[in-house]
């Protein structure tokens, strides 16, 4: 069970695997993963590479192809959802997000997604109203598809970047909102959210320690 823990290395690698998969549109090999991995966060070495894979594996994260010349990898709409979650929660926490407890991070996670989602439903309403029949309309509902943690049949891979980055962005839209009232920067929640979120999966983590 050791292996389904959080840790530095996730989600550098999910990044770097769903980017490397919507660019080459094929399952994505070690060696690529390694090398984006080097040349974003510095962090070249295989068994960083490995520590991120493994649990990615565990979680659901990616599922794994073997082929002629070896495993590759394929990233999965929860993977991508909980991708862009956390890039987003680590815009409002910083560098503190890291130092969670593995309960606490999943709970902001779980919780984030539900925010997320009321974001993306009323998007999905816009955009079918103002964009019928359009590819934006079709992503958005993609997207709220994965929110509700359904696997979509037969999803270009190219889509599978912008499934992340509509994610970041519906929690985004939560953040700036408080930026229009002058509450807060634009990075982070609204304090009142934030505080609910810690507070709430804090409970949470001490009950199941």
């Amino acid at each position: 069970m050791s292996t389904c823990k959080y840790n530095e290395n996730l989600f550098p690698m999910m990044v770097c695997l769903i980017d490397l998969y919507s660019i080459m549109g094929r399952p994505v090999g070690f060696t690529a993963i390694q090398k984006c991995m080097g040349e974003r966060y510095g962090r070249r070495h295989p068994e960083q590479v490995r520590r991120g894979l493994n649990p990615a594996h565990c979680l659901g994260y990616l599922r794994v192809v073997e082929g002629k010349y070896g495993a590759k990898y394929v990233p999965t709409l929860k993977g991508v959802v909980d991708t862009g979650i956390y890039w987003s929660l680590k815009a409002a926490f910083r560098e503190s997000i890291d130092e969670l407890p593995q309960s606490m991070l999943s709970c902001l996670i779980r919780l984030a997604r539900h925010f997320a989602l009321m974001n993306r439903l009323w998007l999905s309403v816009i955009t079918q109203y103002l964009l019928k029949g359009s590819e934006i309309e079709e992503l958005s509902l993609i997207t709220l598809k994965a929110l509700l943690g359904e696997e979509v049949e037969d999803l270009e891979p190219r889509h599978y970047r912008e499934v992340m980055l509509n994610v970041e962005l519906d929690l985004a839209n939560i953040r700036s909102h408080s930026t229009q009232l002058g509450v807060s920067p634009p990075t982070r929640f609204p304090s009142p959210l934030e505080s609910i979120l810690t507070k709430a999966c804090s409970k949470v983590s001490r009950s199941s320690a």
